[in-house]
C-alpha cells in the first residue's frame, strides 16, 4: 500500500470511496510524513533524542536537516533547552573541526551564558577570551576573530564599563538598558500614593 502510494499513486482511485479530492490528501500527508521521519531519522543519528528532535522539527520544518547541516550551533541558540553541548556533539558527528569558526563563534555565547549563571551580565573581553578558551579548547587567536565576527554580526554587543571593554549577549544587553531606563523614570518621578503625615501616622 505505502509502496503504491509513493510510486504509482494515481491508483489511489481504483479503491472504492476515494475520489481526486482524497487521493491528493493521502498523497500529501504521505509525503508530508516521510519528510518528518527523514528528519527524525537524521536527527537520531545525530545524538538527538525524539523530545528534542519534535522540537527542532516544530521550529525548523522541512529544512531542519538542511539548516543543521549546515550550522548545528543554531541548535543552542534557536531551540530552548538545547546548549552548545549538545550542538557540540551533533557537529562532532556531521564532521565539523572543533577549529571551525562557527563552532568559535557559538563557543563565545556559550562562554557569555556560563557566566550569566554565575550572576554576570557580560565579561571584560580578556576574562570571556580566557574562558571561552577554556570551555572550548581553541587558541585565543581564533577566538578574537570570531568575536570580531560576533560583534559584526550583532550577536554580541561590546560596552565600556569602568574603562573596561566589556561583551555582553545582545538581548542581555538590550534588556539591561531597558530595566536602567526604567529604574531612572522611576527614581526622577513622584510615587503614585499621597504623601506620608509622618506626625499622624507614626502615633
Amino acid at each position: 500500500m505505502f509502496d503504491l502510494i509513493e510510486q504509482a499513486p494515481q491508483r489511489l482511485h481504483e479503491v472504492t470511496g476515494i475520489g481526486p479530492k482524497r487521493a491528493q490528501r493521502i498523497v500529501a500527508g504521505w509525503a508530508e510524513q516521510k519528510v518528518i521521519r527523514e528528519i527524525m531519522l537524521f536527527l537520531h543519528t545525530h545524538g538527538v533524542g525524539t523530545s528534542r528532535a519534535v522540537r527542532i522539527f516544530k521550529t525548523y520544518g522541512q529544512d531542519a536537516v538542511q539548516l543543521i547541516s549546515e550550522n548545528p550551533y543554531r541548535l543552542a541558540r534557536d531551540i530552548r533547552g538545547i546548549g552548545f553541548l549538545t550542538a557540540d556533539k551533533v557537529a562532532e558527528r556531521l564532521g565539523i573541526e572543533k577549529t571551525a569558526m562557527i563552532r568559535v563563534r557559538a563557543g563565545i555565547s556559550y562562554a557569555l551564558a556560563e557566566a550569566m549563571d554565575e550572576g554576570h551580565c557580560g565579561l571584560p573581553v580578556d576574562e570571556l577570551t580566557e574562558l571561552t578558551t577554556r570551555l572550548i579548547d581553541v587558541p585565543s587567536a581564533l577566538i578574537e576573530t570570531a568575536l570580531s565576527l560576533e560583534l559584526e554580526a550583532g550577536e554580541v554587543v561590546a560596552d565600556t564599563v569602568e574603562d573596561r571593554r566589556c561583551v555582553f549577549l545582545a538581548a542581555l544587553y538590550r534588556a539591561e538598558q531597558v530595566i536602567a531606563a526604567r529604574l531612572r523614570v522611576l527614581a526622577g518621578s513622584q510615587p503614585p500614593w499621597p504623601a506620608i503625615d509622618t506626625d499622624k501616622a507614626v502615633p
